[in-house]
């Protein structure tokens, strides 16, 4: 693509260059009633960005993954006739990869706020040699930091194939409407993403200058930093003139005329040269999906509200963030506020940039979308083993999520050919980029979550864990009981109703760890109903849960008149039992002979159920341990994981152990409301 990129500099030499330049003609359109797919879908390439020193003490830690790209170009272009497969083992059958009619760059193809055409070139043409020999025809849909190729929008000979140049969307949009493009049983549109990015969007046109600024100091290339210098000097000029001339004012005028030509060549060069250091600092981990889903919706009214066949699949897919995430509908309408069809599925396509710094080597990169009759399916590239591998979309909700992926699920990936490397890194993933950020409400995050674990729409009974492949994405009796009270006390009458109406508290719990007990015989304490409480009448227990609940039961256990003065001996004797094993520091309680067990049977010294914890905190809340339960508060939202729920334990260290699950997450949510 270098030779028709090159033609920014001189924009309309292409048209002399190639006699098939057709400006004004509409391929989008032209092509939406023929065959279309498979398609390839990529994003964020920035061929041109670079690591490195800037200007003195000034460093860029993002880099295109040059390397990375020309690869699976070359990977893509060795496509032939006879389907390639790629394993999905637990997740289905082999999705087999056909020879893609299309190729679709969404957005910041080429870096042109602040790479140098120097860099460009060298990092495009590799890329360039291996485009050309694609048989299939390329997209590149504008973005935000390639916003300057909108001036030479239009079809392009290109190799073997055609390239088109498109200012906003795929299929381009008729009468101001999004157009769709039909592919099996969906419909798809395509953008870069920037269109409903609040940031962008508050700027207006104003962010469009960085695009003129990088042009102006590639004007004076290496010139414009000695501008730079030269103006730190005039600057000092200035000031010295100012305090100490004595000459008249038209002299002064002068002098600052004539300075600010050189400032004029340096500023350009400032702005390209700290601009992105001070963004990445600032905005680059201050993604909020809410507040970007909110814009969506409004840009769907705007853009393509009206346009859609009603009951039908719809994909938008789009780049921009440079992290990956699937979001549906309902979770839309619920953050915007708003309704939208309900088969509509946004799909989030990660860029092909790495960063330096360490804490982002966790962020999952390298990826594109396969698009066939079947529907859509995301890959990942191992550039080392130069071979493309399944993201299934549970695991790559998870990461969106940025939670921790499990033994288990880590095991099944490893199986279908992930990258032990990726794998180690994602097992652990970073706290900076989180899509679903708790921000300042916890308990708000973990009702979305609980919700996402809902068997279906009529949120009458719910999966522990949301990981398909785990041994408990069941509906345990005893946790759909606990959700119930939980509904009840949050005043959510409607979800309570509808989980008892399919749920009796009464029937045999299912957990294959409380054979011979009933769904409520363990949380019923928590609504005071003691009748069916397993531990009724005891006044001692060795396990910390157990000692929370009995001494929840004999506070619940009143006497009409004395109230339960008759058994404050026993409750302050429970109390201080656990208080003394609680440590305020980390927020544990000791382990107990039942966490001994657990932690022996998992190969660790030490192991802390947090449910527990969240159990002290109820206890607290009635005992008026104001101290104790703000210690708890703090450490359930510092340990509260980017899902929305809480892992099931924490090891010695304080990393989570396990994954978020239903019990946890709901008794952390009883104990941090008031």
């Amino acid at each position: 693509m270098l030779s028709i990129f090159q033609s920014l500099v001189k924009p309309f030499e292409a048209e002399k260059e190639h006699p098939r330049f057709d400006r004004d003609r509409s391929w989008g359109k032209d092509h939406l009633d023929s065959e279309i797919g498979p398609i390839i879908v990529v994003a964020d390439t920035h061929l041109g960005l670079l690591a490195g020193e800037r200007f003195y003490w000034i460093r860029n830690n993002s880099q295109c993954d040059i390397l990375g790209f020309a690869g699976f170009l070359n990977w893509l272009g060795g496509l032939g006739s006879t389907a390639t497969k790629v394993t999905r083992g637990n997740w289905g059958e082999p999705l087999e990869i056909r020879k893609p009619t299309h190729l679709a760059l969404l957005g910041d193809y080429l870096e042109l706020w602040d790479a140098s055409d120097a860099a460009i070139q060298v990092c495009g043409q590799g890329v360039n040699d291996a485009m050309q020999k694609l048989s299939c025809e390329k997209i590149h849909l504008v973005g935000n930091h390639d916003f300057a190729c909108r001036r030479i929008a239009g079809q392009f000979p290109h190799g073997a194939s055609l390239i088109q140049i498109l200012s906003d969307t795929y299929p381009e949009k008729k009468d101001h409407k999004a157009e769709w493009l039909k592919i099996g049983d969906a419909s798809y549109l395509f953008l870069h993403g920037h269109q409903f990015d609040w940031a962008f969007l508050h700027l207006g046109k104003a962010w469009t200058i960085l695009s003129y600024m990088r042009d102006g100091a590639e004007a004076f290339r290496l010139w414009s930093e000695v501008l730079v210098v030269i103006g730190g000097l005039v600057m000092l000029a200035l000031v010295f003139t100012f305090f100490f001339q004595t000459t008249g004012a038209l002299s002064s005028l002068l002098w600052s005329l004539a300075l600010a030509v050189p400032l004029m060549g340096a500023l350009p060069r400032i702005v390209i040269t700290v601009g992105r250091p001070i963004w990445n600092k600032f905005f680059t981990a201050r993604y909020q999906p809410k507040r970007a889903l909110k814009h969506f919706s409004n840009w769907w009214k705007a853009h393509a509200g009206g346009s859609q066949v009603r009951g039908e699949k719809l994909c938008v897919i789009y780049g921009h963030t440079h992290l990956m995430d699937i979001v549906f509908s309902r979770e839309i309408s619920e953050a915007a506020g708003c309704e939208l069809p309900e088969e509509l599925t946004l799909l989030n396509i990660p860029s092909w940039v790495s960063d330096i710094r360490e804490e982002y080597q966790k962020i999952l990169r390298d990826v594109f979308a396969y698009i066939d009759e079947n529907g859509f399916h995301l890959l990942g590239w191992d550039w080392r083993g130069h071979r493309p591998f399944y993201i299934p979309n549970d695991v790559a909700r998870r990461l969106a999520s940025y939670v921790p992926i499990d033994e288990h699920t880590a095991q099944r990936l490893l199986e279908i050919g992930w990258p032990e490397k990726l794998i180690a890194k994602i097992k652990e993933p970073p706290r900076l980029l989180a899509l679903r950020q708790i921000g300042d409400r916890p308990v708000e995050d973990a009702l979305d979550f609980i919700d996402s674990l809902r068997v279906d729409e009529t949120r009458c009974e719910y999966y522990e864990v949301a990981e398909q492949n785990h041994s408990e994405h069941v509906v345990f009796n005893q946790s759909q009981y606990l959700l119930s009270v939980m509904f009840k006390l949050l005043r959510r009458e409607d979800l309570f109703q509808r989980i008892r109406r399919r749920h009796d508290p009464k029937e045999p719990d299912n957990d294959p760890k409380r054979r011979g007990h009933i769904a409520k015989d363990r949380f019923c304490v928590l609504e005071r109903d003691i009748e069916r409480f397993h531990l009724a009448g005891k006044t001692d227990a060795e396990n910390n849960d157990e000692i929370a609940l009995l001494a929840l039961y004999w506070l619940s256990k009143k006497h009409p008149l004395l109230g339960n003065a008759l058994h404050r001996a026993i409750i302050d004797k429970l109390w201080r039992k656990l208080q003394s094993r609680y440590d305020p520091v980390r927020g544990l309680l000791a382990m107990d002979g039942a966490d001994r067990d657990v932690a022996q049977q998992r190969g660790l010294k030490e192991l802390y159920p947090v449910y527990k914890v969240a159990l002290l905190g109820i206890l607290a809340k009635e005992m008026k341990g104001t101290n104790i339960l703000a210690k708890v508060r703090e450490k359930l939202k510092q340990w509260q994981h980017y899902g929305g729920g809480w892992e099931t334990d924490r090891n010695g260290d304080m990393k989570p152990n396990g994954v978020a699950n239903v019990e946890t997450t709901a008794l952390s949510i009883l104990a941090l409301v008031d």
